[in-house]
């Protein structure tokens, strides 16, 4: 077989294995835009007062997106002048970055559409690291399911309800109030169940940055040297432990890539057997696999020898990966034996953890 003819037959038998691939990672993720309708949603408005309730105000005002009937804004208005002492209160004393509120806005039909505050008013959802955060865990814990519902006759009116997030101003002694459609945090929850992988890599990373500024407020706070020695040593564990874990999950992908690159060349040897000779299988096999082919490549006499030569990598290359995923997951298992620790440590200084749906998702 000529050189030319050689070098085509292996660019079409790597295409093969290179688009097995890719439609394997694209079946697994299921990530889409922040608005699955593809629209773009209203910009968060964010405007700061030296109450809650005065900041929203101010933000309401200046969302040229925004619509509110006079009677939902008095009510509204009269529900968030009664929480403005819970909110300076949670973010003093959390550590946490913001307040999520809910406002849902129901609507009935009629000649002349009537809209009303559901519940008769904003609706707590939690504190934490950021609104996305915070509501995708109290979904994920099934909050939602202790809301008001919309009146009878009545449907919940999506494009008129928002979120409003309170976090302190940087300068001053302010609140910050953000206003947030709707749509734009239950897409971003949505986006988020839609796709395992990446649902569980933010659970983790924002309870742990909403654990780490819980135990900082705490730490700060006490007064007592035990405390303070017992998160001292807790810390210096989970640098360890989180050290191990960055370590292993770069070895376990090596492993796993090295797993799958094996595997689908015995899948597409398993095709050009019957059609290759023997010499363009071997190269075939060492222009995919790369500087994973072994060495007993070229001593291979026949093709049913070649295939037993790429099982055996294959099986080699699973077992290793078995391996590295038991490591893994030991080291895994340590660090949330670490945050089980923080967990009781803060409940015990009297953290509102219940108060922190990240922080809840940990447990």
């Amino acid at each position: 077989m000529s050189g030319g003819r050689l070098h085509t037959l292996i660019s079409v038998c790597l295409l093969l294995i290179t688009c097995s691939t890719a439609w394997a990672e694209v079946r697994e993720t299921g990530a889409g835009p922040l608005d699955p309708r593809g629209l773009a949603e209203p910009s968060p408005i964010t405007r700061r007062a030296k109450s809650a309730s005065g900041a929203a105000s101010l933000a309401k005002a200046a969302a040229i997106w925004f619509n509110e009937t006079v009677g939902v804004k008095a009510v509204i208005s009269r529900s968030l002048e009664q929480e403005n002492a819970r909110i300076r209160d949670s973010l003093n004393s959390t550590g946490q970055a913001g307040v999520l509120y809910r406002v849902d806005i129901e609507k009935t039909e009629a000649e002349i559409p009537f809209f009303a505050v559901v519940g008769g008013g904003a609706h707590f959802v939690g504190v934490g690291t950021s609104p996305y955060g915070v509501h995708s865990a109290a979904y994920q814990l099934k909050d939602d399911d202790l809301r008001v519902q919309p009146s009878r006759g009545a449907v919940l009116a999506v494009d008129r309800s928002y979120f409003l997030w309170f976090a302190k101003a940087k300068v001053s002694r302010d609140v910050e109030a953000t206003l947030f459609p709707a749509s734009g945090v239950l897409n971003e929850t949505a986006r988020r169940l839609a796709d395992q992988k990446l649902l569980e890599r933010l659970n983790i990373e924002e309870g742990e940055r909403a654990l780490n500024s819980a135990v900082t407020q705490m730490e700060q706070n006490t007064r007592s040297a035990d405390v303070k020695r017992h998160i001292a040593e807790m810390r210096k564990r989970q640098e360890e432990t989180n050290k191990r874990v960055l370590e292993i999950e770069a070895k376990l992908q090596q492993k796993l890539e090295r797993a799958r690159k094996a595997q689908a060349a015995a899948q597409t040897l398993s095709l050009i057997s019957t059609a290759l000779t023997l010499a363009t299988q071997i190269a075939t096999l060492k222009a995919s696999l790369g500087p994973d082919a072994p060495a007993g490549l070229d001593a291979a006499k026949s093709p049913a020898e070649l295939q037993e030569i790429v099982k055996r990598l294959a099986t080699v290359a699973k077992e290793r990966g078995d391996e590295f995923q038991l490591q893994y997951r030991s080291q895994t298992n340590a660090a949330r034996g670490i945050r089980t620790e923080y967990l009781q440590l803060l409940r015990q200084s009297r953290y509102p953890v219940n108060t922190v749906p990240e922080l809840r998702k940990l447990d």
